[in-house]
């Protein structure tokens, strides 16, 4: 087998385990914030010795869940501790224990983008992140991995550098061995600025026809703007309207330099209504078997074959739209299979979409050169690369 993977058929998240080793781990913080943490870490039977709050916050006798509360001047041996507080809102207190001698190590659930200003990452740091929930609920397990064996040996042989290969190589251990930051031996600051665009595989003119899908905020659109002088044209497709003043913001500010049309649409294989889900603070998502609440609206979805002029020459498409991808590249089968232009498709909202989105790719265009790039050092924001030369 190419790819050997250690046992954890239990499914614990490597960072619970190093938290399940710790003999003298204390939680920092005793709010409302630290009941939820408390719980998770019941929950995954990890022992906590003691509670340690801020001299401002301490109150003499006082206890959390039966745990002596200590304040922080009385610490007088180093600690392992678990952050019970909201480090994105408590910036100057997680600084303050990061650079303190009596800390030895800090634990964290949740929140560790924080930790990836200016694509910093510190990795003196175990990050417990609470994205291991993403990962369990993939079912991305060692038995799936052997189930489809023969096709994710048949993606591995398809990809053409080292870099794709050791890529998916970490992907997959990360998922199966459920490890914190699996893909941080092919990442660098360089990648997570290059999302879309890595320049050791996509060459950019200035007539591109960009279709993207997922446009968001602009981001993509800014970063576009930064690789070109000019462009044909540039679609931008997004159904959030939560989104939308954002976006057309960013369309205002780089229209000098070719058209951009704005779609409020979805993409998929068909022109239906559907549901979306925006409720959450990241990106919305289409959801087919849930009735409309407050929280859930309907939008429209169409594919690229239907939206698009049959003549113009597509030259690139890039999907981020949230396990949407695999029907969305069958609505685009026609403009892909007649102007075989750049793809930048995300492959880690679904399990399945590692293998199955590289088949479709190669049965519809079989000299597609495919690669495979992380932009991100956790096991997300993976995406596949689709080069005709």
């Amino acid at each position: 087998m190419w790819v050997e993977f250690e046992d954890n058929s239990k499914r614990i998240p490597e960072g619970i385990m190093h938290l399940q080793k710790q003999n003298d781990l204390y939680m920092y913080g005793n709010g409302n914030y630290a009941e939820d943490i408390f719980e998770r870490l019941q929950r995954w039977y990890v022992h906590i010795k003691g509670v340690i709050v801020s001299d401002e916050y301490f109150q003499p006798g006082s206890e959390f869940h039966g745990l002596k509360v200590l304040p922080f001047s009385e610490v007088r041996r180093k600690v392992n501790i678990v952050a019970g507080y909201n480090i994105l809102i408590y910036e100057d207190l997680n600084k303050a224990l990061i650079n303190s001698e009596i800390v030895d190590r800090i634990y964290y659930l949740e929140g560790t983008r924080a930790f990836m200003h200016n694509m910093n990452l510190q990795k003196d740091i175990i990050l417990v992140d609470d994205y291991y929930k993403i990962l369990l609920n993939r079912k991305f397990d060692y038995t799936y991995f052997q189930e489809n064996l023969d096709a994710f040996t048949q993606t591995y042989d398809w990809l053409a550098d080292e870099k794709s290969r050791m890529t998916m190589k970490c992907y997959l251990k990360g998922h199966i061995e459920v490890k914190s930051w699996p893909m941080l031996s092919v990442w660098n600051e360089i990648d997570a600025e290059q999302q879309y665009f890595p320049n050791d595989i996509i060459l950019l003119s200035q007539h591109e026809v960009f279709i993207d899908c997922g446009a968001f905020t602009g981001d993509t659109l800014e970063t576009f703007n930064k690789h070109v002088d000019a462009f044909d044209k540039y679609y931008a497709l997004e159904p959030d309207a939560a989104r939308f003043e954002q976006l057309s913001n960013v369309i205002k500010a780089v229209s000098n330099k070719g058209d951009i049309v704005h779609l409020p649409i979805g993409v998929s294989d068909k022109n239906v209504k559907a549901y979306f889900d925006h409720s959450s603070a990241g990106c919305g998502q289409v959801v087919y078997d849930k009735v409309s609440t407050g929280e859930l609206g309907y939008v429209e979805l169409n594919s690229i074959d239907n939206i698009l002029d049959k003549e113009e020459k597509v030259t690139f498409i890039k999907m981020d739209i949230e396990g949407e991808e695999m029907p969305a590249l069958k609505g685009a089968r026609n403009v892909i299979q007649k102007h075989k232009p750049k793809l930048a498709i995300c492959v880690y909202h679904k399990r399945e979409d590692l293998i199955s989105i590289p088949q479709y790719l190669k049965k519809l265009v079989p000299e597609y050169k495919l690669y495979l790039r992380a932009h991100w050092p956790n096991a997300s924001e993976v995406v596949l690369y689709g080069i005709c030369e």
